[in-house]
């Protein structure tokens, strides 16, 4: 995996004409991925990232919203910092083994739960690697901010399509495509 990375400022970003020059240089390159952001996040990924292997996804957004704030999609943080830490404690685990618990019908609905959010942690650190696993996962859920991301050469082009009338800024647009469901995107937070 060849990652091409680039150093920008906010006022870069803020530009849809700067940031389609950045996207039309990295076609030109023969890298597999595009990282942009600012020096001290780019530099601090990059370094997690270099013996990484491949990673299967289109978008990686490297973002971390505040516990207690709602993001763009009303969502909070707090639940997918929950459903992580709920799963891999050994206590749920061991729980989960009791087979007479699950015979009461209210437990049964809360263990149900449990081993899906499990099942689910496991097939988003699978997908992600394990570098970006050390982040807390948060799939298809991409935050219209300034933020360092990893972008795909497939998401680079789609991208390029999608606002070639430079109608929105480069955060929305990524926002927009990311919400299409057409690419493997994931959040990352508390990486950087």
């Amino acid at each position: 995996m060849r990652i091409n990375p680039h150093f920008t400022t906010v006022g870069e970003m803020a530009n849809w004409s700067n940031f389609e020059k950045i996207l039309l240089q990295f076609l030109e390159s023969d890298h597999d991925f595009l990282l942009v952001g600012q020096t001290r996040e780019v530099k601090s990924v990059y370094n997690e990232l270099r013996d990484e292997s491949a990673i299967s996804l289109d978008l990686v957004q490297f973002l971390t919203l505040r516990i207690c704030i709602r993001g763009e999609l009303g969502i909070y943080e707090l639940r997918w910092y929950l459903s992580k830490y709920a799963t891999s404690l050994p206590f749920f685990q061991n729980f989960l083994s009791f087979k007479f618990i699950h015979r009461i019908f209210m437990v049964n609905k809360v263990l149900n739960r449990l081993q899906k959010m499990q099942v689910r942690r496991i097939a988003l650190e699978a997908l992600v690697g394990e570098v970006l696993s050390k982040g807390l996962i948060i799939p298809n859920y991409i935050e219209p901010n300034f933020s360092t991301v990893l972008i795909s050469r497939d998401f680079c082009k789609a991208l390029l399509d999608l606002n070639s009338s430079e109608i929105l800024t480069p955060e929305r647009a990524i926002f927009a495509l990311a919400r299409s469901a057409a690419f493997k995107c994931v959040r990352i937070a508390n990486l950087v």
